[in-house]
Formats: structure tokens, sequence, C-alpha cells
């Protein structure tokens, strides 16, 4: 006796099913990813903020002391984490729009839980322990040509707006109390000089970043609102500028790019930061950029106003003078397996077009 074959529609139907019970277990499993970390996450909180009996009646005293509280934290963790955990680097994932709010993990709260990482996931950390005393904080970034930082902007009932910066455990105060990013830069402008506006909070704090903040190309925007980063690529004696080394890693680029003041976030394709970022650059001179990643290009991370030639693991643009390439973090696609959103650039090659023979067609 021969066995009916089965129907393509019964295994459509348990195609369906499948999926179906696929999604309800990635639902519940994230649910309980979400109660579990923010409850760890608010208890956190809550025993920082009674260690130092923070009061809004006492805010710029309590807010002086968790950012130090923070920071000591960060440096202790510095010293015995080599290793980032998996949930930090979810984290961007975890805590997507995407996500239904309901399942959607409230920013800062796995920072809080461990306390490791950079100057980002230190203000994420600061702006969710007082979040949860009520306050309105947020993640303030900072960018300048040749620096980029990130600290933590609570905004008040009463308008007020505080700045504190927990990864360098600096605030800037005045007539005994902590002012805001644009009282800072307003007081920098008129001739104050560093210690007489930046208060260094330990003895590990430092105010090497300071020293740039007064100047009208440092932008600053609060996460998740547009920045729009630009700089200008001027090449006139050499004719040729080369950001990194083709060693794989991206840290030089970072490094280069500030140096040559065209600041550090030409390390990437794609989105690393921030989506709402939109990153330029501008041209003075008929310009080929080649731009090598540390592997093949993935298209949905090539954000360019204009697509590139790709030739192997390069981008290649060419640029008249006066043009603009411009990168929107926003358009970036996902690796949800690698949980990322970006490419490593591995180098970065500007050289001046000056004969006709020399140009290729884009």
């Amino acid at each position: 006796m021969v066995d009916s074959p089965v129907s393509g529609r019964t295994l459509s139907r348990w195609f369906l099913r499948l999926l179906f019970g696929l999604a309800i277990s990635m639902a519940v499993g994230l649910a309980l990813v979400k109660v579990t970390v923010e409850h760890l996450a608010q208890r956190d909180a809550r025993m920082w903020l009674a260690q130092v009996e923070f009061s809004i009646d006492h805010l710029d005293l309590g807010a002086e002391r968790l950012t130090t509280l923070v920071h000591k934290a960060f440096i202790k963790s510095a010293s015995y984490n080599t290793k980032t955990p998996l949930l930090i680097r979810a984290r961007p994932y975890l805590t997507h729009r995407f996500i239904p709010v309901t399942l959607r993990i409230q920013t800062g709260a796995i920072d809080t839980i461990f306390m490791s990482g950079h100057c980002d996931n230190a203000s994420r950390t600061l702006a969710y322990i007082l979040g949860t005393s009520g306050l309105l904080s947020q993640q303030l970034n900072i960018v300048s040509p040749s620096s980029a930082h990130s600290v933590v902007l609570v905004e008040t009932s009463d308008g007020r707006r505080l700045y504190l910066d927990p990864e360098k455990a600096v605030i800037p105060r005045a007539d005994n109390r902590i002012l805001s990013p644009e009282e800072a830069r307003n007081a920098m402008r008129s001739g104050l000089q560093l210690g007489d506006i930046w208060q260094q909070l330990v003895t590990s704090a430092s105010l090497d970043f300071y020293a740039n903040f007064h100047f009208p190309e440092a932008i600053f925007a609060v996460q998740g609102e547009p920045l729009h980063i630009e700089a200008d690529v001027i090449l006139t004696e050499e004719k040729s500028l080369t950001l990194g080394e083709s060693n794989g890693l991206s840290g030089d680029v970072s490094h280069a790019a500030a140096k040559a003041r065209l600041t550090p976030y030409w390390d990437y394709i794609g989105s690393r930061y921030d989506r709402s970022w939109m990153r330029s650059l501008h041209f003075h001179q008929n310009t080929r950029i080649i731009i090598g990643l540390t592997a093949p290009p993935v298209q949905k991370f090539i954000t360019s106003q204009r697509l590139p030639i790709i030739r192997g693991h390069e981008l290649i643009y060419e640029l008249d003078a006066g043009e603009v390439l411009r990168f929107e973090d926003g358009a970036a696609g996902y690796d949800w397996l690698r949980l990322r959103s970006y490419q490593d650039i591995d180098y970065i090659r500007f050289k001046v077009i000056t004969k006709t023979s020399d140009r290729r067609a884009n």
C-alpha cells in the first residue's frame, strides 16, 4: 500500500504554525529578559541613590556625588573586565525602537548592571540612575573637529539643565550651581579659564576634552536627535592624505581623522553610534576617495548619497571641488547574526585629481 503524499496545503499550515510558535517563543524570551534586566537595574539604581542620600531638594549635591560614584565604578570595572558581555553587545538591538515597548529594555538598564565600557556607557548609566529618581536625564553627544565625547544632560521641571560628565568626573560649576552646556560654553567664550568653570571631582578626573569645548565647530545633541557632523577635506601641499594603515584595524583611522580635524567618526560605514547622525565630507579640490574596509563591503551598510565603485574591499568615490560626500547613518540595514549595523574602515585615502586622464567614471 502506498502512503498518500502530504499536500502542499498541509505543509504550508505546518510551516505557519512553526513560525507562529517561534514568534511566540521569541516574544516570551524577550519579555523574560526585559523583566529580569530591568528588575536588576532598578535595584542597583535605588542602591546608588540611597548611597548618596539623593534628594531633588539638594539636586546639585546629589548629582555631583552620583557622577563621582559612577566614574569610580567604571574605573574599577575597566581594571578587570577584558571581554564585552553579550548583553552589552546586544544592547542596541534589545533597546531598539523597532522592538515593541512592551518587550524593549529601557535605555541604560543594561549599562547600569554591568558598569562597563566607555563614555557613552557611563553616561547611559548615570542617566538611568537619575531617571529612576524621576528626573529627565539623557545622553548628550558632543563632537568637535579633533575629539568626541558623551555626557549626561539633566532637565528639571523648573527649566534648569545640568551638565554631568561621569566618564571624566567633571562638572561645570559657577555661583555654587551646576551649569548647562550652553552656560559652560558661553563662560569659556567670555575668557574664563578651564579651572574657573570645570570642576574635577576626583584625582582621576580629566579636563583634556574641554580645552576645545568653546570652539564654534563643537556641536552637541541629545542621543536620538539629529546631529550633522561635517568636515572639510582640504588637500593643499601634499595633494593626498591617508587615514590609517592597511592593518585590518579601525582605531588608527579614528585617531588619524581626529588629528586631521575631520572628527573621529570616520572609522565605520553604516550606523554605529546613533541612527540620527548625518556625516558629511566637503571637498575643495577634485578628489578621489578610497575607503578600504576590513571585510568585503555589505551593500546595506553603504549609506552614501551616491553609489561608489566597489573593488574588492574598497569603496571608490570621485567628487568635484565643491561637492559633498554624505553618509546617512539611519539608512543602514541590520546584521542580526553579528548584532551590528556597521562595518569597520581599515583606511581612507584622499587624492587630488589633477588631470582628466586621472579620472575614472564613478
